[in-house]
């Protein structure tokens, strides 16, 4: 299987475009669309969705079947050991995936919008920290360290509603 460096300078080639036409078209900058067929960079889901549609293929397609479109293998393991340390107090081989999946949403509701995008983009679209804070307008140790508090809120909260008190 072609690795997605390989992948999007074969579509972008078989398209007759150059590394700047397909910036151009994805309002990012030539020197991106290099990184991607370098492999020095992961597409995010907004430049994989328009690689898609620009192209006439499946998202699937251009990022094959590693499962990841907005952060690198490496960036991946630093979100799962994240989430890992954010469950571990509370983790349970008998306990069901419905019971965390409703006490997360229980936790993200009471949250303000801003903490709800940083969240759920980190843990749920698995952006990395600088794509989050390029979005939000922010700096990266701004969202780090909301990221931080707000995992230290969840690790409280998962404890408490694993106790009966929520």
């Amino acid at each position: 299987m072609k690795d997605t460096q390989e992948i999007i300078a074969k579509l972008r080639n078989d398209n007759g475009l150059t590394q700047q036409d397909l910036a151009d078209r994805l309002f990012v900058s030539r020197s991106l669309v290099a990184m991607w067929e370098a492999g020095t960079r992961v597409p995010d889901g907004g430049s994989v969705s328009g690689m898609a549609k620009l192209f006439g293929v499946a998202e699937s397609d251009i990022i094959g079947d590693k499962g990841y479109a907005y952060s690198s293998p490496a960036e991946l393991g630093i979100i799962d050991a994240e989430i890992e340390e954010m469950a571990s107090d509370v983790s349970s081989k008998n306990r069901e995936a419905h019971e965390l999946e409703t006490a997360l949403r229980d936790f993200l509701s009471k949250q303000n919008s801003k903490d709800n995008v940083i969240f759920t983009g980190r843990y749920s679209f698995m952006k990395t920290v600088k794509t989050i804070a390029n979005e939000l307008n922010m700096t990266e140790p701004a969202v780090r360290m909301r990221l931080s508090r707000l995992r230290r809120k969840l690790r409280q909260f998962l404890k408490e509603h694993k106790n009966g008190k929520r």
